[in-house]
């Protein structure tokens, strides 16, 4: 299901828009668009990875999206039976240490646990499952941490913050966007948990809902981040942008070296890539673009950061990805989302090819796409 009839469902909004578009005359339509909510638990459960937990199951309103939350209730039903009994191999060997490490052993997991369970302590986590991925974290997870930062302010509340794992390979996490985030909201360090593998009980949590298309919270954490990361003297790329996928494992450019030929040959591309660099680096080279081209993903979600009046973000994609870019970027009045649709080139994957496969490009048809586009040769 697509993300829009995915926001339609339920309360006849469904119908209303059907009759509306049936409606000639109509030239306004009525698609609802998110508005977070802020929940308060007295008791409830933490999955190390995010979401909030009420009798052992998943409060859908912590989700980061409208899916079925099977892949954390899941997890969240791993952890919480993982013991000696279930070992079953390596890896369920090194899980169960790591439980047994964080609940018996770490230091900080134990101060964690005393503060969780204290109900005259308010704790507010801001984040969910792919805390990993920049694009969730920088427009979903930024934009609850603002509102409920806020929500804190009016209430005379002050808030323990809740914060993804920070130990071994979740570090780099930190340094390459969380730290940046977490300092531009001046977050004493000192008031931040940092989860374990382990699923918490916890008093006194509140947490937002997500509000991935409303354009009101979402464009004041976009502007936000621009305004505390921008660097007046940076040295930036270019005017045109590639971000290349080439370091991705998956949902690459097969034929990347000859399409960024012509890009670069023709059209004065250069070539980009993203995990070189931190999260003001990032935002400092493309707000200075004014086209953005990349596979559609969380690589391309960086485009959204442009400046310029009749910026082009130029998405490159299969017939089967899902919507999520186009409405996103319809909440930037200088952005044009412009798609090329490439050929699936590696199936990889049996529900969502699109998230997995790798694709491939015609040359002609880029030239060919690229005029229509008005983006002109050099």
């Amino acid at each position: 299901m697509d993300l829009i009839a995915q926001m339609l469902i339920g309360g006849g909004q469904l119908e209303k828009l059907k009759n509306e578009f049936e409606e000639f005359s109509n030239r306004i339509f009525h698609i609802p668009i998110n508005t977070p909510k802020i929940y308060h638990r007295n008791n409830a459960k933490v999955c190390s990875y995010g979401g909030i937990f009420e009798n052992n199951k998943i409060i859908n309103e912590s989700l980061n999206t409208f899916e079925n939350n099977k892949y954390q209730q899941d997890f969240f039903d791993y952890l919480e039976n993982l013991n000696a009994s279930k070992i079953r191999d390596k890896r369920t060997l090194k899980d169960f240490i790591k439980k047994i490490y964080f609940k018996f052993f770490s230091i900080r997991a134990r101060k964690n646990k005393k503060i969780l369970l204290d109900p005259s302590k308010p704790k507010a986590i801001f984040f969910c499952a792919w805390f990993s991925n920049a694009y969730h974290f920088t427009f979903e997870a930024y934009t609850r941490l603002i509102i409920l930062l806020d929500y804190a302010k009016n209430n005379n509340l002050y808030f323990y913050i809740i914060a993804p794992p920070k130990y071994r390979g979740f570090h780099k996490y930190y340094d390459w966007f969380i730290n940046e985030i977490l300092d531009i909201e001046k977050i004493n360090r000192d008031n931040i948990i940092y989860l374990d593998y382990q699923n918490y009980d916890v008093k006194n949590i509140y947490f937002c809902s997500n509000p991935q298309c409303n354009t009101k919270e979402t464009l004041n954490a976009i502007n936000k981040l621009k305004q505390n990361l921008f660097i007046n003297d940076f040295n930036a790329m270019g005017e045109r942008l590639f971000i290349s996928r080439k370091k991705s494992p998956r949902r690459y450019l097969i034929n990347e070296d000859e399409i960024f030929s012509i890009l670069e040959s023709r059209f004065g591309f250069k070539r980009i890539y993203m995990e070189d660099y931190t999260l003001k680096e990032k935002l400092n080279h493309i707000i200075r673009a004014k086209v953005v081209m990349s596979i559609e993903g969380t690589s391309l979600v960086n485009g959204l950061f442009m400046d310029y009046k009749d910026s082009k973000l130029i998405s490159l994609r299969s017939y089967d990805m899902v919507d999520h870019l186009p409405i996103f970027a319809s909440m930037f009045k200088n952005i044009e989302f412009l798609p090329i649709i490439c050929d699936i080139e590696e199936k990889k994957g049996d529900k969502h090819l699109w998230v997995e496969s790798n694709l491939s490009l015609k040359p002609q048809y880029l030239i060919q796409k690229l005029k229509e586009y008005e983006i002109d040769e050099i």
